[in-house]
């Protein structure tokens, strides 16, 4: 199940400083290097929705105590058998839970930068961009449907340097791969039923 807030809402900085101070020390680290304030209120959502996806689905509700990969993806210690991720940019914030490995990313549309795209998008893809209409929001797919990838194998982002297609990627999944668009952004994720939910109040 994927669990979806999109900023639509003004977000009160007492609910963010309550959700920091229930949040693991390593996880409240994180949230406060964040330069962006926004950054570190999904940071600290984020991790809220997945305390909600475990009690919804596993009727988990302990504190939880995360591990992380070489890379930085992040695992529950005493749940190993259960997999879940993590997305943020400025539009919202999303988590995956899930019985499988998964992996999901939130981009917003931005401004087309052909350089960007020449490192991680192969010859038939940059053909694809550069015809068409609305590269902007082409290459946000793409971007995302390689980064959820990434995630969910727990790998480096330098390998989307290796310039795997986008449909490649697709084919090569083990299991469902959803994608959504949302106002002025693409998410993507790997790993999941395809079920969604989307959290409208923060409690």
């Amino acid at each position: 199940m994927i669990y979806l807030y999109e900023h639509n809402q003004i977000i009160n900085n007492s609910l963010i400083e309550r959700l920091i101070q229930n949040m693991p020390k390593e996880r409240q680290e994180k949230a406060l290097k964040y330069k962006k304030t926004i950054d570190r209120d999904f940071c600290a959502i984020g991790y809220w929705l997945l305390c909600k996806g475990l009690k919804n689905e596993y009727n988990i509700i302990e504190n939880l105590q995360l591990d992380y990969s070489k890379y930085g993806k992040p695992s529950l210690s005493a749940y190993p058998e259960i997999h879940f991720n993590i997305s943020h940019c400025d539009a919202g914030v999303a988590c995956v839970v899930s019985t499988v490995e998964t992996g999901i990313d939130m981009q917003d549309i931005r401004p087309y930068n052909p350089a960007v795209a020449r490192r991680v998008c192969t010859a038939e893809e940059m053909e694809q961009l550069e015809k068409s209409k609305n590269p902007e929001i082409l290459f946000c797919k793409l971007w995302t449907i390689k980064e959820s990838s990434i995630k969910m194998c727990g790998a480096s982002l330098a390998c989307m340097e290796n310039k795997d297609s986008a449909d490649w990627l697709i084919s090569q999944a083990p299991g469902y791969v959803y994608m959504y668009w949302g106002e002025n952004y693409h998410l993507c994720c790997f790993g999941t039923d395809g079920k969604i939910e989307f959290i409208r109040d923060i409690a």
